[in-house]
């Protein structure tokens, strides 16, 4: 390697140094210049349609405890474990976001 060679590397490691450098001050204005809401405006989208979807999987199934339990092909109890199931599942979600309302942010 000849010195121009050695020079331009090095100009360019003092080059990346510096952009580095200066993009941690200037990461934050970024952010907050709307992009962080949009990413929630998304994760709440995300939310919804995951509630939504988890709701219909939670009504399925306990159709299906229900009408196995007609049928006599599972018992009643079953149905109520299955219900009892679902509030704890439900419960910790609802406990989850109020914990992260609290302490999260």
């Amino acid at each position: 390697m000849n010195q121009q060679q050695i020079q331009a590397k090095q100009q360019n490691k003092y080059l990346q140094l510096f952009l580095g450098f200066m993009a941690m001050f200037f990461y934050n204005y970024a952010v907050a210049a709307g992009g962080l809401d949009e990413a929630t405006n998304q994760a709440n989208e995300i939310k919804t349609w995951a509630y939504g979807f988890l709701g219909v999987g939670v009504f399925i199934y306990l159709i299906y405890l229900v009408v196995m339990a007609l049928l006599d092909r599972k018992q009643w109890a079953d149905v109520l474990v299955g219900v009892g199931y679902v509030a704890i599942a439900g419960a910790i979600i609802v406990v989850g976001e109020w914990a992260w309302s609290i302490w999260g942010s």
